[in-house]
């Protein structure tokens, strides 16, 4: 099998690779968009009647903490308000035909941090058939909790509307999250069906996938329409544990690779260049696409294809 760069290392990939997909997808399917959501909680927490202005440039986890701590709804009123918009949103969604052409490419493991199932429905008439196939049963966190449908591995990483309190909305939520990773990747006490960390796991072979978190460890995963700011603390801890144990030679296997579009003739804002670099340092590969303002179909289209190519290059 041929190697893949990672952080200036050649590894091998155990498996034919994982996506990672944001919400970027779903901002180009039909249906209400992520801003109609954030003005539909806004409005169920009954803030602009008291002149609330809506700010759809702060980070979404410490966005909804304000719109909870701004309203003066009870707090367990409004958070369950906040999931039955989110489930309604969710409905209303509809599968593009780029859901589709994902689910073509060769990979066995997607991964998502959207709530809905826009991606399990797409190519399929019928309606998916829910059940989690993971190693454990969870209502708050979503480690190991999936779906397998039609000989694909869906993991909800942020939660999903089958699940309602496992849908993240909020930092507490985040930081909670953050605390079930770290120690399931260095403790591993009380988790799952391999009770050994995922260190030593690595060490005599990573046999099995529990969590997908040992997908970051074993294969490749290519991240596409996920904006990864760095209030997902989560993520960027395991990019962080990933760098660091390639720095000690732990057995990690396959890449890191962040689909990200460069606009022709526009200048990339400073902000997103410090992220890029970020990312850089922790050994992801940061893919650029050119593509023209406004494209974003253009860009995913790419995006996939790039995917495409690189696991036909890896069967090589």
């Amino acid at each position: 099998m041929a190697k893949a760069p990672v952080g200036g290392l050649s590894r091998e990939s155990a498996e034919p690779g994982a996506i990672l997909l944001g919400n970027g997808l779903n901002r180009i399917s039909l249906g209400p968009s992520w801003e109609d959501l954030l003005v539909s909680l806004a409005e169920a927490a009954r803030l602009p009647r008291r002149g609330y202005q809506l700010d759809l440039e702060k980070p979404f986890p410490l966005l909804y903490e304000e719109l909870v701590l701004r309203s003066d709804v009870d707090r367990g009123e409004i958070e369950a308000l906040f999931r039955d918009k989110v489930l309604e949103f969710s409905g209303e969604l509809t599968p593009h035909p780029l859901h589709e052409t994902a689910l073509k490419l060769k990979v066995h493991h997607y991964l998502t941090t959207n709530y809905d199932f826009t991606l399990e429905r797409a190519g399929t008439e019928e309606p998916p058939v829910i059940r989690n196939a993971g190693t454990a049963r969870e209502k708050r966190y979503s480690l190991f909790r999936r779906y397998d449908l039609r000989e694909k591995h869906f993991w909800h990483i942020h939660g999903d509307i089958e699940h309602p309190a496992s849908i993240m909305l909020g930092y507490d939520h985040y930081a909670g999250a953050l605390e079930r990773i770290r120690r399931y990747t260095t403790s591993r006490v009380g988790y799952g069906q391999n009770r050994k960390e995922v260190v030593r796991r690595l060490r005599h072979g990573l046999k099995t996938v529990d969590s997908w978190l040992d997908l970051f460890f074993i294969t490749d995963v290519h991240i596409i329409g996920l904006a990864l700011d760095l209030v997902e603390m989560h993520l960027w801890w395991v990019l962080t544990c990933r760098a660091r144990m390639l720095a000690e030679n732990a057995p990690i296997e396959g890449g890191v690779y962040f689909y990200v579009p460069r606009v022709t003739g526009i200048r990339r804002p400073r902000h997103e260049e410090r992220k890029l670099e970020l990312l850089d340092a922790l050994g992801a590969e940061v893919v650029e696409l050119e593509v023209r303002r406004g494209k974003w179909e253009e860009f995913y289209r790419k995006a996939l294809r790039s995917v495409s190519a690189r696991l036909g290059w890896k069967r090589r």
